[in-house]
């Protein structure tokens, strides 16, 4: 007499190992770490980087205090999920502290609330801070441009920080400026174009 295999017996061919669950979304997610500050602007996930000491962790408490969202600082773990998409947060999600000279350890979420801190974001751009000594002046209008993060190509765009100039507002200009460069908007309204233009002719004609 034949008999039928248990309905549990059936189900368990059917199921995937539990041991096999963990090489696949390792497989999927690629996940790695980067030096810098990690905000949301506008909804927009932001990376700062640069130099230890140029300013951070500050601006990026800066963007806090004007209502954007804290994710991670100094250290961000960088995802990588389906589709190609980058994901970042910090080590700790439960913890949102960031470290600001003279001031000591802050909690965000303490200082600021629980809705300043989002424990994920999309990486969707990197702006790099760099010594306005160490800015190519001939490279003033260098504008949007791709950069490498976790071996794929996102938005980047150099600041050179000086005496003076704010980096926050400068941060939430960038942010600008990549949501209608995304929308496909020239944000110069034309003008970028026709400058190179008028200094490819003057290089001709040198």
């Amino acid at each position: 007499m034949r008999t039928q295999p248990s309905r549990s017996s059936r189900s368990s061919k059917s199921l995937p190992k539990k041991a096999d669950r963990p090489v696949r979304q390792a497989a999927a997610e690629a996940t790695r770490t980067v030096s810098g500050t990690c905000v949301v602007v506008d909804g927009t996930g932001v990376l700062l980087t640069g130099p230890s000491g140029i300013g951070k962790s500050e601006t990026a408490l800066a963007l806090i205090s004007m209502g954007h969202r804290f994710v991670a600082d100094d250290v961000v773990r960088v995802r990588v999920g389906k589709g190609g998409r980058i994901f970042g947060s910090g080590f700790v999600p439960a913890r949102p502290v960031i470290e600001i000279r003279g001031l000591g350890v802050m909690d965000i979420s303490r200082v600021y609330g629980p809705r300043a801190v989002a424990g994920e974001a999309d990486m969707d751009l990197v702006v790099e801070f760099v010594p306005a000594e160490g800015w190519a002046a001939s490279d003033p209008l260098v504008g949007i441009h791709p950069v490498g993060l976790a071996g794929r190509d996102v938005a980047g765009v150099r600041i050179p920080v000086s005496p003076g100039r704010s980096l926050p507002i400068l941060v939430e200009a960038a942010v600008q400026l990549f949501r209608l460069y995304r929308r496909g908007i020239d944000p110069s309204g034309g003008f970028g174009r026709s400058l190179d233009r008028k200094l490819a002719r003057g290089r001709r004609g040198s």
